[in-house]
């Protein structure tokens, strides 16, 4: 599985992926709407190119400890020789996380969903995961949605202004998890091209693009 939110790298890298397309309903259909997490953005140079070639995930050891297992799961994906991956930092609440993320001069943050067998990746994206209000379009609870903005806002409000330009630098919303179902490679890959225009609606998250982890 690919991070949605890492920057862009070429094949034999593993690097995180940059927020390309997200296809209509990929955070769920009417739940996302359009130009809330942006539609048409199309920064392929790196964020969209990597979801597109995310690395199969590695098995690591899981010690409970998010902190600790967030970003050995990001690393373990997305790092390599010579590109780093940073990760911070980490918010949590109820089954959730938000990951900051900066590698090779790109950032973004992921959204992650804790699963029996660790965390999984569920959705690349920029600053609109700092925002309540599509934390519960996402699908979200209300409590922990507001409780993820809160504790990300007080997070990172010791983090470096450069750094937090990187995260927002990260355009649109790039399904991971959501590919399972067939809302994220075919949308990534197909919808490079349209929807700029907005739909009005509250379909997608936006097609933007974001950084893929190439295979290694």
């Amino acid at each position: 599985m690919a991070l949605l939110c890492l920057p862009a790298a070429a094949h034999g890298t593993k690097t995180p992926p940059a927020p390309e397309q997200v296809g209509h309903g990929q955070v769920g259909h009417g739940q996302v709407g359009h130009g809330q997490v942006g539609h048409g953005t199309q920064n392929q140079t790196g964020h969209a190119a990597h979801a597109a070639h995310a690395a199969p995930a590695e098995a690591v050891a899981v010690t409970g400890d998010p902190q600790v297992d967030i970003p050995v799961k990001l690393k373990s994906i997305f790092e390599s020789e010579g590109k780093p991956l940073a990760v911070a930092p980490v918010v949590v609440a109820g089954g959730w996380a938000i990951a900051g993320w900066t590698q090779d001069g790109r950032g973004g943050r992921a959204l992650l969903k804790q699963k029996a067998d660790g965390w999984s990746i569920h959705l690349c994206s920029g600053d609109s995961l700092k925002d309540a209000t599509v934390l519960q379009q996402i699908g979200i609870a209300e409590h922990d949605a507001r409780t993820l903005a809160a504790n990300l806002a007080s997070a990172e409000a010791s983090i470096a202004p450069e750094t937090l330009a990187l995260f927002a630098s990260f355009e649109g919303t790039v399904m991971v998890e959501g590919e399972a179902h067939g809302h994220g490679g075919g949308h990534a890959g197909g919808h490079s091209g349209g929807h700029s225009g907005g739909h009005g609606g509250a379909q997608g998250a936006g097609h933007g693009t974001a950084p893929a982890a190439a295979k290694p």
